[in-house]
């Protein structure tokens, strides 16, 4: 089933890279354990977790833009930016 329009295919992909920072953050201790590399893996052997936050809030900065684009009804989007919203108090 092909995604239509293209801007959504966009802020889907953004999103899915949210998730998937997110996904690292959660998994840290699990992932340092077994030797997985991941951005969070980085910054934490480094002691570097404001990169961490800062790489975090530019991808939901991202997400959020590709959202906006999409030309769908205002409140679906507003829904969805409130959804970003929650993972963004939450993280």
């Amino acid at each position: 089933m092909p995604i239509n329009p293209p801007e959504e295919a966009v802020a889907l992909f953004e999103f899915g890279a949210l998730i998937q920072r997110s996904d690292d953050i959660f998994d840290l201790w699990h992932d340092a354990q077994n030797g997985q590399n991941t951005l969070a893996t980085y910054c934490a052997t480094r002691k570097n977790i404001p990169l961490l936050k800062k790489k975090w809030d530019e991808q939901l900065r991202i997400t959020q833009n590709a959202l906006r684009l999409c030309p769908y009804p205002t409140q679906a989007i507003q829904t969805s930016l409130y959804v970003l919203h929650y993972l963004h108090i939450i993280k």
